[in-house]
């Protein structure tokens, strides 16, 4: 089994990092295969600032991103709750790397065929 975390708490002091870290330890120690994104540590831009309109001048992470996602069997996300929503950090690697023609593509107006 190969296992992606995806860690998108800010802080990397926080209790969810913690967690984090832990699963990364302990999925390890098990034998597991584990890969790890921490939005806490790595730095990211996660504006997406053209809509898609547009690619933005460096992608080096997001395809980075995105071969670890092709890759996993599962992922696991670990983020806070605020104000009903994930952090913005993770809502912009959300938005930057599950992008039309990785995640999903249009067949028509009113179908979506899923990718990954």
């Amino acid at each position: 089994m190969k296992i992606l975390i995806i860690q998108g708490q800010p802080d990397d002091q926080s209790f969810a990092h913690a967690n984090a870290m832990h699963s990364y330890e302990v999925l390890r120690e098990d034998g597991v295969e584990v890969r790890f994104v921490d939005l806490a540590i790595d730095d990211f831009d996660p504006v997406l600032r053209y809509g898609y309109r547009a690619r933005m001048e460096s992608q080096s992470y997001i395809q980075e991103v995105q071969q670890k996602v092709s890759w996993a069997d599962h992922i696991c996300f670990f983020f806070p709750v605020w104000w009903g929503a994930e952090p913005s950090v993770l809502k912009g690697l959300i938005d930057r790397a599950f992008t039309p023609g990785f995640a999903y593509k249009r067949n028509g107006p009113l179908h979506v065929q899923g990718l990954l």
